[in-house]
């Protein structure tokens, strides 16, 4: 039952259907922007911290061997790893923008170092099997488990790295996304603000301006009920020089016109009903007096004369057929007079 007077409202509401479809229309085109721009915003921020990452992690390559080369004298094996790990950490900053970690070959028996909030574990068993066969920087994406619980969709940036007099390493560096993931979601719900808004405000406008377009159109319509009715009075009011006011004009000069014809014909018919009146009124005197001649004429012609009594059978014939055709005169006169 609602599903019926919903359809038969929106058949008759055309500013309804107007309203409607400008929110549907400006609610896709904003859906569609603002997911293209998100994912545009998205890949730009994650192409920009990959090329970030990947040139931390080759000047931490570069640090890395001269570091070593520089400082493995005189000190053990755990030591030196220790000693690039807190080099390389301090490029970092506070709080820390990455995690670094050195692995060795699993087969050296060499040590291995990271930074505090990071464990060695973290780092998947994939790219490290890529970055101990290759000689190339590799990055990939995941999940980063931190000492105290903690876990982070990262970019984890690998490369090997030879340490002098101790063999070789593989220097991974794990960037949190957070930040970015952060700023992603702050531009969806910035998006999605200016989007409802924007929705809400064009659907504001569109009932404004369907109201204002639709207001004339439906005072035409009542003005016009009203002349069907028979207030020949009744004009629409003129605001301004616009499409609508000329509308307006025409629509009262047609109604000026229709006014004047009515009159007329009202006036026409007056004069028909009042002549069709007079004509009969004055009509029955002659024909009782025809009548009663035809009687006279009927009754006084002699009896052997055919063609007297032929004629006077016709006289009398066409006299009461005359005398019906009044009678329907004056019922319609009648009629007219209500």
């Amino acid at each position: 039952m609602w599903f019926t007077n919903v359809a038969t409202v929106w058949r008759r509401s055309l500013q309804l259907r107007s309203v409607v479809l400008t929110v549907l229309v400006t609610a896709l085109v904003v859906g569609v922007a603002g997911g293209v721009l998100t994912q545009r915003i998205s890949s730009g921020l994650e192409d920009a911290k990959i090329r970030g990452a990947m040139a931390e992690a080759a000047a931490g390559r570069s640090i890395a061997r001269s570091a070593a080369q520089g400082s493995a004298e005189g000190k053990t094996s755990t030591e030196v790893v220790e000693s690039l790990v807190a080099e390389l950490s301090r490029r970092a900053g506070k709080p820390p923008s990455f995690e670094v970690i050195l692995l060795p070959r699993p087969d050296s028996g060499n040590p291995g170092g990271s930074t505090n909030l990071v464990d060695p574990a973290a780092v998947p068993e994939a790219l490290e099997e890529e970055v101990q066969k290759g000689k190339k920087q590799l990055w990939t994406r995941g999940p980063i488990e931190y000492s105290d619980g903690r876990v982070e969709n990262g970019l984890m940036v690998g490369a090997p790295v030879n340490i002098r007099g101790i063999g070789r390493y593989g220097l991974y560096y794990m960037f949190s996304l957070s930040s970015t993931e952060e700023t992603v979601s702050l531009v969806k719900s910035a998006i999605v603000g200016v989007g409802i808004a924007l929705v809400l405000a064009l659907g504001m406008l569109a009932l404004v301006f369907t109201r204002r377009l639709l207001s004339p159109v439906q005072q035409a319509a009542k003005t016009a009920d009203a002349l069907a009715a028979g207030e020949l009075d009744r004009r629409l009011v003129v605001h301004g020089e616009d499409d609508l006011a000329v509308l307006a004009n025409a629509f009262n000069t047609m109604a000026d016109s229709l006014s004047d014809q009515i009159v007329r014909l009202e006036r026409l018919s007056d004069m028909q009903r009042r002549f069709v009146s007079d004509v009969s009124h004055e009509l029955r005197t002659p024909l009782t007096t025809i009548k009663m001649a035809a009687d006279l004429a009927g009754d006084r012609s002699p009896p052997g004369d055919v063609a007297a009594q032929r004629a006077s059978e016709l006289l009398q014939s066409e006299v009461e057929r005359f005398e019906m055709l009044l009678a329907d005169l004056l019922e319609v006169s009648r009629f007219d007079a209500g």
